[in-house]
């Protein structure tokens, strides 16, 4: 749910998002200003991490081979078995620089086979059974760490030419994708940040063409498509704005009890309930009906991620009690906030919403009961 709620901020909001020209202009002043050191950050970085990528699928490939040891007859020398492919063993320096880049640790440890070899076919694995693990492997990894989110990114990428027909490999794909747009991002790699969010949405909308009865894919797809927004137009963002709540709408359709569906729901109807009178009026501009959402919406939404995903979700209950608040609830509201600020603060995202649950703790102080 952490990666789900890091989007938000940008997305939720996206009718509202860059309405005044001086923003923009103010923006594309900073750009120019910094450009050049941002491209050779940006050049760095990528070296960088195709670097980690190469690393990171020998490592993956040892991994599947001691996790699926049946596979070991698979192994033999290019010369005597066309179509398999080589994974020369790297260099023990190497290693060092992929264990220094990840930390090192019993995590780097884990991934080094005890059985190792150079060529490993790709079409074992071409099984239900063998996806079925892999997504199992995937979705761990994805809730976990950036380093283990990373790992997920390179792991399917190299299985792409395999699965890039399987909607359920295609939609975890986008996440991963998106994920690692967020860890770019956070390192000031702007470049490739754009670059991950659209390589995000468009396999999201491979995805949905491929099963449109996925509530997963419609959610990726969604947040994916918000995404793209810090670099369109308005018009562009108040289209995607509508986009994603139908997406987001049809995800829950497809799957009721998923907490995080319901929070981007929330999220969405709590940013156009938000909307200032001048970004009513500039939507109301270009489209013949400008969005609408109600506080009470928002606060339906919310309460209903909290009833799937009880006492767990720091960011959804700070969005109750901001919802009580505009209700003039503030008794109800700091209730809230004090479950919110108990809960361990543990990602980027829980840091940021203890930030404003302190502050409005402090403001409210006055209707603790």
């Amino acid at each position: 749910m952490a990666t789900v709620a890091r989007v938000c901020n940008r997305t939720v909001v996206i009718v509202g998002a860059s309405v005044l020209a001086g923003i923009g202009l103010t923006w594309v002043w900073g750009r120019l200003a910094v450009k050049v050191s941002r491209q050779l950050a940006a050049l760095t970085s990528r070296v960088e991490a195709l670097q980690r990528e190469v690393e990171s699928l020998r490592q993956t490939l040892d991994l599947l081979l001691q996790q699926n040891p049946s596979s070991s007859n698979t192994f033999y020398s290019a010369a005597s078995k066309p179509g398999f492919y080589s994974v020369h063993a790297s260099s023990g320096e190497e290693d060092d620089d992929f264990e220094e880049a990840y930390g090192g640790g019993s995590d780097f440890d884990s991934l080094r086979s005890t059985d190792s070899s150079e060529y490993v076919s790709l079409t074992s694995e071409s099984g239900k059974s063998s996806t079925e693990g892999l997504f199992r492997q995937v979705d761990k990894m994805l809730d976990s760490s950036d380093h283990d989110k990373e790992m997920a990114f390179s792991l399917l990428k190299s299985r792409q030419l395999l699965y890039g027909k399987n909607s359920d490999f295609m939609w975890r794909f986008a996440k991963a994708t998106f994920c690692m747009s967020q860890i770019e991002g956070s390192n000031g790699n702007e470049e490739r940040k754009k670059e991950l969010v659209y390589s995000a949405k468009d396999l999201a909308e491979k995805a949905l063409e491929i099963d449109e009865q996925n509530p997963s894919i419609h959610k990726w797809y969604a947040i994916s498509l918000g995404s793209v927004g810090d670099y369109e137009s308005t018009q562009v963002k108040i289209q995607n704005g509508y986009k994603f709540k139908d997406h987001i709408e049809k995800a829950i359709q497809l799957k009721e009890d998923d907490p995080s569906s319901h929070y981007l729901l929330g999220r969405w109807c709590y940013g156009v309930y938000m909307l200032s009178w001048i970004e009513r009026q500039v939507a109301a501009t270009l489209f013949a009906t400008p969005p609408s959402a109600s506080v009470d919406e928002a606060l339906k939404h919310f309460m209903q991620a909290e009833k799937l995903d009880p006492g767990s979700w720091k960011e959804n209950m700070l969005y109750i009690a901001k919802c009580l608040i505009e209700k003039r609830d503030y008794y109800s509201a700091v209730t809230w906030l004090d479950k919110a600020n108990a809960l361990p603060t543990v990602s980027q995202d829980d840091r940021e919403s203890q930030q404003e649950i302190e502050s409005l703790m402090y403001t409210y102080s006055g209707y603790r009961r």
